[in-house]
């Protein structure tokens, strides 16, 4: 991290809560924006065909409690 960035972390981390996630989240923006527009349009293909077999029932979601513990046992 640069020192101007390191300075201005210093600065933003006193903030609010409510100010620093809106400034997260316009930072984050900021990245989509840059990204390529092919693999955005690719991304949204597949989300789109991944809802459809999740509704149709050719696939199931796993329970976040289960992928939290498997994460866990993995990493710990």
């Amino acid at each position: 991290m640069s020192q101007l960035a390191s300075d201005w972390l210093n600065l933003l981390v006193v903030l609010p809560p409510a100010d620093r996630a809106e400034i997260a989240q316009r930072l984050i923006e900021s990245l989509d924006e840059a990204a390529n527009p092919e693999w955005e349009k690719a991304w949204q293909v597949e989300l789109q065909n991944r809802a459809e077999r999740m509704k149709n029932g050719a696939i199931q979601g796993i329970p976040f409690d289960e992928v939290m513990a498997t994460l866990r046992k993995k990493y710990s």
